[in-house]
């Protein structure tokens, strides 16, 4: 009898982390508008990604052209992290003193612990070293002659700007503010998971128990048994099936152990084998989903209050990701189902995955990645080639059909977005198809890397929440349903040009970095699919 799957790890260590930098307060470009200026590469502030706390497992609603000469690589704006011998959790040292230290990103705020019964507001990371949240975003602050001072890890006495608690509040604020703006930090975690780890995905079943058994009792209340016609006298001829209270009940296929805490009770008239019937059940007639049963101290109980889906798959998808077109909602719907399910259908196994799967795509921040490839849409969509065409050192890349019913890209309606889409109408330049872009993904809970210069082919550099990966968004020029390819994927880390910038340090960095983070090359424009009706679409290369 096959093994229960073992969980998948977590990347949590803070030790060694790989960080993207945004432009310091000296420099223009602190927005996601290409301004032209240079980045600075010695900034040597970074931040650690943090572990994310696992909650309820219920899933619900959540409350233009390029030239040579104007374009630059990539790469120019990933600033890699020095060196460090001692890491703070959530800073890293330097030598070199600044005013004022950047606020700590949203994923490092997570690891920050407060005090039982501290009115003052203030966080601790592990070093126990204090923090405070300011209107824009939380601060190291350490103790000055004068007051609490803004600081950074490795600093003796406190430089930054003065800090003061708001009276009555757990928010503090700056006494004398400075002009410059604080430089941002977006934080990679320290590694990307495994092949093997995402083989080991359905895991999640166990980390699913114990979400469950930790609901209060009436959580598990019986009395209203809806499920209890399901039960038989006898037990079922084929199939896995589980006894309560002398009767016995069919489950959905799954490997069923002597130490298995969770399985799907089976509705007899329904069997949740391929996506189209079970999208069907969930959208007209929820009530004949599997339902959870538990069990506890032997026993297996029914979860009869709190069904598996709060709403159907699609629903999930649209609500989780805003503005995708309707086909882009059911194709990617239908990927996850197809990508958690066995040849002969879904399992119990993958109705956890699944259920984990949306969960997390609700709430990217407050939960854990699921494995099997479906942290994220973007990742899960194929690799394109690029076929040989007349173009002069180029080749072409054929966008697939929008109207298939497969995972192939990702399109967002304009009419979903319209003030945005009238903004770029109006003024249809490159910087402007860019910030468009940059709009989609940051509406979608990605975190836009801010360029102070124009990036080859247009590029957005943008990062998903909680794991370790890249999306590198190039724009060319759209010619029907064909793009021109001027450059190979990831060209750009690989430029001699750009290598021989690099020192042996900074090599040995770059490839810690590739090596820790999961890099996704991406093409993105406008397709006018017919007349009057455009899209904006999303295709990964490879």
């Amino acid at each position: 009898m096959a093994k229960p799957p073992k969980k998948i790890p977590r990347p949590t260590s803070p030790e060694t982390p790989t960080a993207l930098l945004h432009p310091t307060p000296g420099q223009p470009g602190t927005s996601t508008a290409d301004t032209g200026a240079n980045p600075d590469p010695n900034n040597p502030h970074t931040l650690p990604g943090a572990p994310a706390p696992r909650p309820s497992v219920i899933i619900s609603p959540a409350p233009a052209s390029r030239t040579a000469a104007s374009t630059a690589r990539v790469t120019d704006s990933l600033v890699l992290p020095p060196v460090h011998s001692e890491p703070s959790a959530l800073t890293g040292t330097s030598s070199e003193r600044f005013s004022p230290p950047v606020y700590i990103n949203s994923a490092s705020v997570l690891q920050l612990k407060r005090k039982a019964n501290d009115a003052e507001g203030f966080l601790y990371d592990k070093r126990n070293k204090p923090y405070v949240e300011l209107p824009d975003g939380v601060v190291m602050v350490g103790r000055s002659a004068d007051g609490w001072r803004q600081t950074f890890a490795g600093e003796s006495t406190p430089t930054g700007q003065r800090v003061e608690r708001i009276p009555e509040s757990t928010l503090w604020r700056e006494v004398d503010p400075l002009i410059a703006e604080p430089a941002h930090v977006l934080a990679m975690p320290a590694r990307r998971i495994s092949v093997q780890e995402q083989a080991l995905a359905a895991s999640d079943t166990r980390a699913l128990v114990a979400d469950l058994v930790s609901r209060q009792d009436t959580a598990l209340d019986l009395s209203t048994g809806q499920w209890k016609n399901w039960g038989r006298t006898t037990r079922p001829e084929s199939g896995e099936s589980i006894e309560i209270a002398g009767l016995h009940y069919r489950i959905v296929a799954q490997s069923l152990g002597a130490d298995s805490g969770l399985v799907y009770l089976q509705h007899p008239g329904f069997s949740p084998g391929r996506y189209d019937a079970f999208e069907d059940m969930l959208r007209h007639d929820p009530s004949r989903q599997p339902k959870w049963a538990l069990k506890r101290d032997g026993l297996w109980r029914v979860l009869d209050d709190h069904p598996p889906f709060a709403m159907s798959q699609a629903q999930y998808v649209s609500t989780a990701f805003k503005h995708l077109s309707a086909q882009s909602i059911d194709n990617l719907a239908r990927a996850v189902f197809d990508r958690v399910s066995l040849p002969g259908g879904i399992t119990g196994d993958g109705l956890s995955v699944m259920t984990l799967t949306y969960r997390y795509w609700l709430d990217r921040v407050n939960n854990e990645a699921p494995g099997l490839g479906l942290s994220d849409p973007l990742l899960m969509l194929p690799t394109l080639s690029t076929l040989p065409g007349n173009l002069t050192g180029g080749r072409l890349l054929a966008l697939p059909a929008h109207d298939v019913k497969l995972l192939q890209r990702l399109d967002f309606e304009p009419k979903k977005f319209p003030q945005q889409w009238d903004a770029y109408t109006a003024a249809p330049t490159p910087a402007n198809l860019r910030a468009l872009f940059a709009h989609i993904l940051q509406d979608n809970g990605y975190t836009v890397t801010p360029s102070p210069r124009q990036l080859e082919e247009n590029a957005v550099v943008f990062s998903p929440p909680n794991i370790a990966a890249l999306f590198i968004l190039k724009l060319p020029p759209v010619s029907g349903d064909h793009v021109p390819r001027y450059t190979a994927p990831g060209s750009n880390f690989t430029n001699p040009d750009f290598l021989a910038l690099l020192n042996s340090q900074n090599k040995q960095a770059l490839k810690r970095f590739l090596d820790q983070t999961e890099v996704a090359h991406l093409v993105g424009g406008i397709q006018h699919l017919s007349t009057g009706n455009p899209t904006l679409f999303i295709v990964r290369e490879g």
